[in-house]
């Protein structure tokens, strides 16, 4: 129950950005745009705010979590036919990373020390 608030958080978030710039920026459907923020959220609280966050820091973190982003937008966009162009997915991760690092001090206050 301790993962529900962080993950909620860091995906209105995530979709806030998606929606506002990619869905300005690219023809992809409200609906790609949800699937993508779900898709990114997954991974980056997995591997960064689970895996990484507690082992290194909040910097570290965003890094990973915003290169990460940026990735999964790329390799997203393979699979659909609606490409991400790279500046468009570079300029959406560096937003989000400004979220990430917000989050990170709530996770690592109210999630980690329980762990």
């Amino acid at each position: 129950m301790k993962h529900l608030m962080p993950l909620t958080l860091k995906f209105i978030m995530i979709s806030v950005a998606l929606t506002v710039i990619l869905g300005l920026l690219t023809p992809l459907s409200f609906l790609n745009l949800i699937y993508l923020s779900l898709f990114i959220t997954i991974a980056t609280y997995l591997i960064g705010d689970l895996l990484i966050l507690p082992k290194t820091s909040n910097q570290v973190t965003t890094i990973v979590d915003t290169a990460s982003a940026f990735i999964l937008m790329l390799i997203y966009s393979l699979f659909t036919k609606a490409t991400i162009p790279i500046g468009t997915a570079f300029i959406t991760a560096l937003v989000i990373a400004m979220g990430e690092w917000l989050l990170h001090k709530y996770i690592a206050r109210m999630v980690i020390p329980g762990d």
